[in-house]
């Protein structure tokens, strides 16, 4: 471990594995080298993989929180019990390492290793909520936070807690792997009749050109490059609405279909009381929604070149950087 003297900031935290035991390391760069100069800095040795990329998860958690206002620290220190002094002890001294580092940043190595670590377990006010009290364990068994009551005024809540993130950044990119896969399968640049079953491309959409459909996957990329930069999906047209709509039914299923794909995805994020709010999402994420009866609920198929308007970018937020590029 380094002296408490020294200039080295924790970026992150990772686990190693082997049959015999579990190591986890920190990922630290020395702040005389900010070119990126990073080494890995053994931590604690745990006997069980999964105990390990626990600690690791709520680590990488405790990074974005290190004045602790969103209630990843007891949710550590609730990870840690159980487990011996000298693991014990070996976390207080890299916690009181974190609050010394300086800000984490969104570099590609982090968001690699924590890619949903900026997305709060709850909002819990530092001084408790006056409606659930002191917020235990990020409102993790709250009973008030289950029961909608205007006049308790509750401030905990979030939308899209790490899990949920997780997973409709998932569903984000597999939407767009699917429309480029169906891009390409189309035989010719130019419709001369409506295409088959396109799903999940909507129904309006299957009379328009490859080209179309490359921008139509684009919309599901820029939904996951929102989140993997630390923030909600923020539809900048028109098809970015329709894709997240998309991509909320489609996280939605899985929930509740508690199919495999829901541990895939979201495995060793730390669960939230909030997690998987999709009704809420949807209420939140947009402005409106004129796109459900206009291409969502219509059956007719629409002629090539009629549905350019998805790609017309909203007055705000400020248009994307038309440089972009495709994914592939």
């Amino acid at each position: 471990m380094e002296s408490s003297g020294d200039l080295v900031e924790i970026r992150a935290f990772v686990a190693q594995h082997n049959p015999s035991k579990s190591r986890i390391f920190a990922l630290v760069q020395n702040s005389e080298h900010s070119s990126g100069f990073l080494t890995l800095e053994a931590v604690a040795t745990v006997s069980d993989p999964s105990r390990a990329d626990e600690l690791c998860a709520a680590l990488n958690q405790y990074i974005y929180d290190r004045d602790e206002a969103q209630g990843f620290a007891p949710r550590l220190r609730a990870a840690l019990d159980g487990e011996p002094e000298s693991i014990n002890a070996a976390m207080h001294q890299i916690l009181d390492r974190i609050k010394r580092s300086g800000a984490v940043h969104r570099d590609h190595l982090v968001k690699t290793i924590s890619p949903f670590g900026s997305f709060p377990l709850s909002a819990c006010p530092p001084a408790g909520c006056a409606a659930c009290g002191e917020c235990a364990d990020s409102c993790k068994d709250c009973v008030v936070c289950d029961e909608f009551d205007p006049d308790l005024e509750c401030e905990c809540s979030v939308y899209m807690p790490p899990r949920t993130a997780s997973l409709i950044h998932a569903m984000a990119e597999t939407y767009c792997d699917t429309v480029h896969d169906l891009a390409e399968a189309i035989p010719s640049g130019i419709p001369l009749k409506p295409h088959d079953d396109l799903w999940p491309i909507p129904e309006a959409a299957w009379w328009q050109s490859r080209d179309f459909y490359r921008k139509f996957a684009r919309a599901f990329e820029d939904i996951a490059r929102d989140i993997e930069n630390g923030q909600e999906p923020d539809p900048h047209n028109m098809a970015e609405e329709i894709a997240l709509h998309l991509v909320l039914d489609a996280a939605a299923g899985i929930v509740a279909d508690e199919m495999p794909e829901l541990e895939l995805f979201t495995g060793g994020m730390p669960r939230s009381h909030f997690d998987f709010d999709f009704d809420l999402l949807h209420d939140v994420l947009y402005q409106d929604k004129d796109y459900e009866v206009a291409y969502l609920g219509n059956l007719s198929i629409a002629k090539p070149g009629d549905l350019e308007e998805w790609f017309e970018d909203f007055q705000t937020p400020a248009p994307r950087d038309p440089e972009r590029g495709f994914r592939r």
